[in-house]
């Protein structure tokens, strides 16, 4: 039986290892990614979430942040996020977690650019994001139900002041 997957799926070495947990085989799946015969819950096929920061851009001064306002201030470019959707998607991931560590994804002007490039990817079933949506604009706001793809989206409420965080 292994044999006859070898050769339905070259590349993963079925015939040498015979499906068993080897360094071969784990070397294969990290550089091939799964096959269709790979079971999904085997904890070497992490390939289902990844989670990419894109803006470093701070808008508030949350209560909980351990960052300095004053500190980074980058966002991911949109070729070097293409980049990274590519690798992704070379590596089977199936989902896409947008998550600032600092900063906010609204910060970055080309967040729905962003979008469109996983909404068109033949890879990635599904992208979801957290942001606190203070700068989210209402062009990119009215594009939102156009992404088929966007699963869900969190959005905090730490930013607040005291008095604020306590109402809501």
């Amino acid at each position: 039986m292994m044999q006859a997957f070898d050769a339905q799926h070259p590349g993963y070495g079925f015939a040498r290892h015979m499906g068993y947990g080897t360094p071969d085989h784990l070397e294969c799946l990290h550089r091939l990614g799964p096959c269709p015969l790979h079971r999904r819950s085997f904890a070497p096929v992490p390939y289902r979430d990844l989670f990419v920061e894109t803006s470093q851009r701070c808008n508030l001064t949350c209560r909980f942040c351990a960052y300095s306002p004053r500190g980074p201030s980058a966002l991911m470019g949109t070729e070097t996020f293409r980049e990274v959707i590519g690798q992704a998607e070379a590596m089977n991931y199936e989902s896409i977690c947008l998550t600032p560590m600092l900063g906010d994804l609204f910060a970055d002007p080309g967040c729905i650019e962003k979008f469109e490039i996983l909404e068109n990817s033949p890879v990635i079933r599904r992208f979801l994001f957290y942001t606190n949506f203070i700068l989210a604009r209402e062009d990119a706001i009215r594009a939102l139900p156009r992404f088929a793809k966007l699963h869900a989206m969190f959005i905090s409420v730490y930013g607040c002041d005291p008095d604020t965080f306590t109402r809501v």
